[in-house]
């Protein structure tokens, strides 16, 4: 019986490997302190990121294998197009989505779900828990406490 909840519980938690790190920017590396990073949660695909356009980041997860992007941003002002699908709900047309990123923070993008429509939502999760900064946020896309 034991074995079963075993197998259960991989199934559940998954194997994650390390996430996919990207620069959001050209041109030389820039200083910890004057970047930020944004992790997008499952199900969102990002296009575009500034002048980066035919881009295709989309993290996957939760399940047996899971991807996670992290992007390096300047902090400031930050254009996306990015589209979403659940399974559930879903938008093939490529949202605008405008941010203003301050320097050394972690930032998560994740979707808001109202009646079959979606938004892209910026949440700084810089100062709260752990869970807040893994591929949990694709889970619900709303992990407790990370508001």
């Amino acid at each position: 019986m034991s074995k079963w909840f075993a197998v259960i519980g991989f199934c559940l938690v998954g194997c994650s490997a390390p996430p996919i790190y990207m620069r959001g920017y050209s041109g030389d590396p820039l200083p910890k302190d004057e970047v930020s990073l944004v992790k997008p949660s499952a199900y969102l695909t990002i296009s575009r990121i500034d002048s980066m356009t035919g881009l295709n980041i989309f993290p996957s997860g939760p399940g047996l294998s899971t991807t996670e992007y992290e992007i390096e941003l300047p902090s400031g002002r930050h254009y996306f197009e990015i589209s979403f699908n659940s399974g559930t709900a879903y938008s093939f047309e490529k949202l605008p989505f405008t941010v203003y990123l301050q320097p050394n923070r972690r930032y998560i993008i994740r979707p808001v779900i109202n009646e079959r429509r979606w938004k892209p939502e910026l949440v700084d999760v810089t100062n709260k828990k752990p869970e807040c900064w893994t591929m949990g946020i694709g889970i619900l896309t709303r992990p407790r406490g990370c508001e």
